[in-house]
This record gives C-alpha cells, structure tokens and sequence, in this order.
C-alpha cells in the first residue's frame, strides 16, 4: 500500500461527497435495526478528530504497518504538518486515496473507521502517535 500527496484535480468535492444525491428516505433503515444488525455483526464506527496535525511520515507508518486488517473503510478530512492545504482521505480494503482540498485552510482532523472487532484504546492511541506536538488532541467522540 502507497501513500503519496497527490497534486489537485479538476472533480469538485460535492461530486464525491454531495449529500443530495440519494433520496435518504428510500434507503434508509430505522436506527434501531441498523443499530441491531451492526452489534449483532461486531461492526463498529470509530470518530477520530484531532487540532494537532498528522506527521505524514508517522501517519505513512501507520497505513503500511500497523492498520489493522480488520478495518475496511475510513474517510476524512486531514491536516498534516507543513501543508497549506487539507487532504480528503479515503481508504476502501487495501486501496486508498489522498487528495489535496485548496478550498479552506486546515485546522483540524476528521476521521471515521469502520471496521470488524476493532479496539478502539488501541486505533486511538495509534492515531495520536501520527500527531505532532503542536497543541492537544481532541478524544475519539
């Protein structure tokens, strides 16, 4: 698995990310099943929100040696030490991408993982091991 800062493209980000593309009530399940089915199946949804910024280097490591095989999915918005911009962050099984946001300045990380037994402590404190020391993290939600 690779990870690189790739230069921007010209797809918007409401192409990728546009909420008023499906109709929610359609497809949408009650909370109590969906809750039901992702406790019966082990599922979890782990938030990871931080003000420090990554070390690309530290979060890299993280991607290549330590992501679990049992997370399949996670997106966010990242912010990493000395970019002037934010990254849009996308990981699917083993592919992942990572692409440059020119629209706003970073401030903050965003992060969700889904993943199949995780360990939340552990994800945490592997995430806060990538920051750098610039002021305090933020607590998974």
């Amino acid at each position: 698995m690779s990870c690189s800062l790739q230069s921007s493209s010209d797809l918007p980000l409401s192409a990728i990310l546009d909420v008023g593309l499906a109709d929610i009530e359609t497809y949408s399940l009650s909370e109590r099943e969906l809750s039901n089915h992702l406790v019966s199946d082990r599922f979890v949804s782990l938030p990871f929100r931080s003000d420090r910024p990554f070390d690309f280097i530290k979060f890299e490591h993280f991607l290549r040696h330590q992501l679990s095989e049992n997370i399949f999915r996670a997106k966010g918005i990242l912010w990493f030490q000395g970019q002037d911009q934010r990254y849009i962050f996308q990981l699917a099984g083993k592919r992942l991408s990572l692409s440059p946001d020119a629209q706003t300045r970073p401030t903050q990380n965003q992060l969700v993982i889904i993943g199949h037994q995780l360990n939340p402590l552990q994800l945490h404190q592997q995430l806060s091991n990538c920051l750098t020391n610039q002021t305090a993290a933020l607590a998974l939600l």
